[in-house]
């Protein structure tokens, strides 16, 4: 199970990551783990003609490639 932890731009600037970019990595983070990013559209069957894979299978598809 996936959980959110916060992310403050702190991090990313002592990285080395320009503040605005910093801060706008925060934000967009944020904004998907508020649930933002839960929304699902038909673009992957209208683009590739067969529904989307799920994580868990495309990475079960791909284990050997990341291991």
């Amino acid at each position: 199970m996936l959980q959110h932890n916060p992310i403050r731009p702190g991090p990313d600037l002592r990285a080395g990551v320009p503040a605005p970019i910093a801060e706008m990595n925060a934000q967009a983070f944020s904004l998907a783990a508020e649930g933002d990013a839960e929304w699902v559209t038909g673009d992957v069957r209208s683009l590739l003609g067969r529904a989307a894979r799920s994580f868990e299978q495309s990475a079960a598809d791909h284990a050997t490639t990341f291991s």
